[in-house]
């Protein structure tokens, strides 16, 4: 029962792990032994491409494996946008992504519907477990959408455009792992969602452990966004009662039914 003890602590082939980059990082070193000896089959959504699965040397599995992925989200009929647009680079997502015509927000909306799909893919079709680090999240702006990361120049390296929830039908830019995070909170009712999703954090001497979805948590705490916005800043909540923020438009009990 990921979601509640006993925890699943150990990888399997076909488990797949969601989190920032270093974060996810710090799990895969947890469980290189068993990635190692396992079939090659891919460890992060990003490892789904082309360049992964045709690489010299590969295993069948690999890219065996893309190729249902890109089968399945042809027809997701909410996720395919992704394929729709690096059908038109021979599906690579390298030449996608380099493109100086794809825009930011072309670009933003494409990886995250191939991250929230390789979610729905894999619990849905048993594929394997989601190990899901928290670590580094600021749970604030994952549930008010006002995430804004900048470099040490001050560059915006990643930000919720526009701030909070967005009118329907107007472009946007969302913090691709807060997307996930929310994903997974929107079908928290689902079975196979609440029994595949197995949530990770460091604690403070820095090993990285299994525990419960953070919307449970009533210990960490979080510093809300001001209602004035700016860089002021709002009410400390624990994890817990600031989900209470995160108002979605549906929640879902069971996947959709797909073609």
């Amino acid at each position: 029962m990921p979601f509640n003890s006993p925890f699943k602590n150990t990888y399997t082939s076909g488990d797949l792990v969601y989190g920032f980059s270093p974060s996810r990082r710090r799990l895969i070193m947890k469980f290189v032994n068993e990635i190692s000896t396992g079939d090659g089959r891919a460890v992060t959504v990003d490892m789904f491409k082309k360049s992964v699965a045709i690489a010299e040397g590969a295993p069948t599995v690999a890219k065996a494996s893309w190729q249902q992925f890109l089968a399945k989200n042809k027809k997701h009929p909410q996720y395919k946008d992704y394929y729709s647009k690096i059908a038109k680079y021979g599906f690579d997502d390298e030449s996608f992504a380099n493109d100086p015509q794809a825009t930011d927000v072309e670009l933003n909306a494409a990886w995250r519907a191939k991250s929230k799909f390789g979610l729905d893919w894999a619990l849905r079709n048993n594929v394997g477990h989601i190990h899901f680090v928290l670590d580094d999240i600021d749970m604030a702006a994952v549930v008010t959408k006002t995430h804004k990361f900048t470099d040490a120049a001050g560059k915006v390296l990643a930000e919720d455009d526009p701030r909070g929830k967005a009118p329907g039908g107007i472009d946007k830019e969302r913090t691709i792992t807060h997307s996930e995070l929310r994903w997974v909170y929107r079908n928290r009712k689902n079975p196979l969602v609440s029994q595949g999703v197995q949530f990770w954090l460091s604690n403070t001497a820095g090993t990285i452990l299994p525990c419960g979805a953070p919307w449970d948590d009533a210990v960490r705490e979080t510093t809300m966004p001001s209602s004035k916005g700016g860089t002021e800043t709002g009410a400390v909540k624990k994890w817990k009662d600031a989900w209470s923020a995160y108002k979605p438009t549906k929640e879902r009990s069971e996947f959709e039914p797909q073609l």
